[in-house]
């Protein structure tokens, strides 16, 4: 009797673009990481990652985003992951933060957002650390229904 072996998908582990876009968006990025970490210690049931590929359709390859930063709870931290499948880990993440820069910063606010806003993302925030694209600085959106509205704070009034 013949058997027939499932096909074994490979989910590529980088998009061939750079983690960012200048020292400051590196040292940005870190930072944030780091502080996630350090918040979520005692939790080994959060996945805190930065520019790993994110897969949500199975056997899709074509169909990843590397955010800058996701924050996943519900999801063991460890072991180490080359990529994330949210139709293996049954979870999206709950937080997404974007770094703007010169030649992100039209995305993160265009097809990103609404990507993230799809795919069902709590909360998504975008972070300008040179000053330079946003204004303000750091813009928050959190999920009501199925669609983001945005979070102010005191100086947005």
């Amino acid at each position: 009797m013949a058997t027939v072996e499932a096909k074994v998908i490979d989910y590529p582990s980088s998009d061939g673009q750079p983690m960012a876009e200048t020292g400051i968006h590196v040292e940005a990025i870190i930072s944030l990481h780091d502080q996630l970490k350090r918040f979520y210690a005692d939790r080994d049931d959060v996945l805190i990652t930065t520019d790993l590929l994110w897969y949500w359709v199975e056997g899709d390859t074509t169909r990843s985003i590397a955010p800058d930063i996701m924050v996943i709870p519900g999801v063991p931290s460890e072991p180490p992951r080359r990529t994330f499948l949210s139709f293996d880990e049954g979870a999206v993440p709950a937080l997404v933060v974007e770094f703007a820069s010169e030649n992100t910063w039209r995305a993160d606010l265009g097809k990103k957002f609404d990507l993230y806003e799809e795919l069902g993302v709590r909360e998504y925030f975008i972070f300008d650390p040179e000053g330079i694209y946003l204004i303000p600085v750091l813009q928050g959106y959190r999920l009501r229904g199925s669609a983001y509205r945005r979070i102010f704070d005191d100086s947005d009034t």
